[in-house]
């Protein structure tokens, strides 16, 4: 029987990034940043997983590898939570060691009601959320509305590497978090384009060494330069 992964229509690039991931440097330590599960209402800010999110999460836990150790970090929203635990649940049924470290509070949004509004406004049933997203990389929101993006991939780096400062080599931090910050990191860490919008647990895994970051896409793997700003 296939599993749900290969069954619902956005899992075929989770596979991928699955498969990339199993071959992590054993000797370094590693940082996971994923975008939650399936969720309902996509122009709403605050809607929740859905119950396949939750099947998916789990088996997402179970592929990852069983040779580490799991460190979970999420933003304030019930799907995000709810992906990190189903996550969990599947590394233990692994006999995986896992736990959840803490939430995280990013303050690029700065007025939440404000950006739903803008969401909607920009919304377009062919790009989605991309529409409202590149406008936020072109600056077409005030400050006192969103942070730029340049300011947020700086804010997630820090807060990242600073829990990475008490990681050991079999540690693997996973971030799960929304599709804007994971695309927001990809372009401001790695100054790669977003060809294919980040789906559903879908993301980046990163490794560090000293002159360059190893990073795990579904498209491959890749060494980049850190970029100018990068002092962590």
């Amino acid at each position: 029987m296939n599993s749900i992964l290969e069954q619902v229509e956005w899992g075929k690039p989770v596979l991928m990034f699955l498969d990339q991931v199993k071959q992590i440097d054993p000797d370094l330590p590693a940082l996971i940043h994923i975008r939650h599960s399936e969720r309902g209402d996509l122009k709403s800010l605050n809607s929740d997983i859905t119950q396949t999110g939750l099947e998916v999460s789990k088996q997402f836990g179970k592929q990852l590898p069983r040779n580490r150790s799991y460190r979970f970090y999420y933003t304030p929203y019930s799907r995000t939570e709810k992906t990190a635990q189903k996550i969990i649940e599947g590394l233990h049924e692994n006999r995986t060691q896992a736990s959840i470290q803490k939430t995280i509070q990013l303050t690029t949004m700065r007025d939440e009601e404000k950006a739903e509004i803008n969401l909607k406004k920009h919304w377009d049933d062919h790009t989605q959320i991309r529409s409202w997203f590149y406008k936020w990389v072109a600056g077409h929101y005030p400050p006192w509305e969103m942070s730029s993006t340049l300011d947020a991939a700086q804010q997630i780096a820090g807060i990242m590497m600073k829990n990475l400062d008490s990681a050991t080599p079999e540690n693997i931090d996973v971030y799960v978090t929304h599709d804007t910050y994971v695309a927001v990191c990809i372009f401001h860490w790695f100054g790669l384009m977003i060809v294919d919008w980040i789906n559903f647990l879908n993301g980046f895994m990163v490794q560090f060494y000293p002159n360059h970051m190893r990073v795990f896409l579904i498209e491959g793997i890749m060494d980049v330069d850190y970029p100018c700003w990068w002092n962590f």
